[in-house]
């Protein structure tokens, strides 16, 4: 009988060891994946630029006002999302290659805006910053919408696309009782 205990309590140890064993190497597998998916490209500065670099812009998601970091597991949750643009890490972009002299213009690429008008207007108006520094600006779009024609409408050429189309509904304002 005292063998059974002592088999036991052994196996008791060791199976509480081995879990905590496992506990830590999970934790430090989690913790380096956190680690390395911090690799926001609007928190960097535009870092080492070519001579006569264009700076690209593409537009394919809402434009929200601040840009938040997400671990793994939230990008992974959210992997359907389509990708925000943040406001100020777009603003900010832009007032760094306007002052960047190897920086020689912009390139706006649309493919699906969705933002509020107060936003679509501080966009512009950095858009127009950018432009007045004596930087082109082109737009492009397979087709175009009122939010994002009127962010194009900044830019010293605006192209569609041959086969592309201009939506245009019109802007209006409903009244909810």
């Amino acid at each position: 009988m005292k063998q059974f205990f002592k088999m036991i309590i052994a196996s008791l140890i060791g199976t509480s060891a081995s879990l905590v064993l496992l506990f830590f190497v999970i934790v430090g597998i989690f913790v380096g994946l956190a680690g390395t998916s911090q690799n926001d490209s609007w928190s960097q500065s535009l870092g080492a630029v070519n001579d006569n670099s264009v700076l690209t812009i593409q537009f394919e998601g809402p434009i929200i006002e601040r840009l938040e970091k997400r671990d793994v597991f939230e990008q992974v949750l959210r992997y359907d999302e389509p990708p925000s643009i943040g406001l100020f890490e777009v603003s900010q972009a832009l007032r760094d290659a306007a002052k960047d002299d190897k920086i020689k213009g912009l390139f706006l690429n649309f493919k699906w805006v969705s933002a509020g008008w107060a936003h679509l207007e501080a966009l512009r108006r950095e858009i127009t910053e950018f432009k007045s520094t004596g930087k082109w600006v082109v737009a492009y779009a397979e087709y175009y919408t009122e939010a994002s024609y009127i962010l194009a409408s900044a830019a010293d050429e605006v192209i569609l696309y041959p086969r592309g189309y201009f939506e245009w509904n019109g802007i209006s304002s409903l009244n909810s009782f």
